[in-house]
């Protein structure tokens, strides 16, 4: 089933409430799988990246249901060699394509702007979704790290 949304776009700075929100509506383990922490809103220096506005420092994307209540987020961020992705969903959400239509616009994005390779980093309990990204873009590799499994993709 895909999901009925009303927009995708990128991050405004107006949108820092709704992040809040998004944030606060999500169950712990849905906030734990996405920032391998039990945290109760968006990390200080990742909201920062993301709420910047500049795709260069942090390429950030949402998806509005129809009310306009924001229900999705993902971003590509430069990392150490590679961007880094990340996808936060709301639990209701989850499973109807937001994900992968976020995935596919951020991707898009990046290749415009000449961006090679992302990696995302999982949970070992959630190492299927390194399988479904991998359906999105080819996989390079993968290792079993401290954090989880890490992946990097070729764009």
């Amino acid at each position: 089933m895909t999901a009925v949304i009303e927009a995708v776009r990128p991050v405004r700075a107006a949108d820092a409430e709704e992040l809040d929100a998004l944030v606060a509506r999500c169950s712990l383990e849905t906030r734990y799988r996405r920032f391998f922490a039990p945290v109760r809103s968006l990390p200080v220096e990742y909201r920062e990246g993301v709420l910047a506005g500049d795709p260069a420092r942090h390429d950030a994307l949402v998806a509005f249901r129809p009310s306009g209540q924001l229900i999705a987020l993902a971003s590509l961020a430069p990392g150490v060699s590679d961007w880094e992705l990340g996808v936060l969903v709301e639990d209701s959400w989850q499973r109807q394509g937001l994900g992968t239509t976020l995935v596919h616009e951020l991707v898009a994005r990046a290749r415009t702007r000449g961006v090679a390779r992302m990696r995302a980093t999982v949970l070992p309990m959630a190492s299927g979704l390194l399988v479904w990204l991998g359906r999105i873009v080819p996989l390079e590799s993968s290792t079993l790290d401290g954090d989880g499994i890490s992946a990097v993709f070729r764009l």
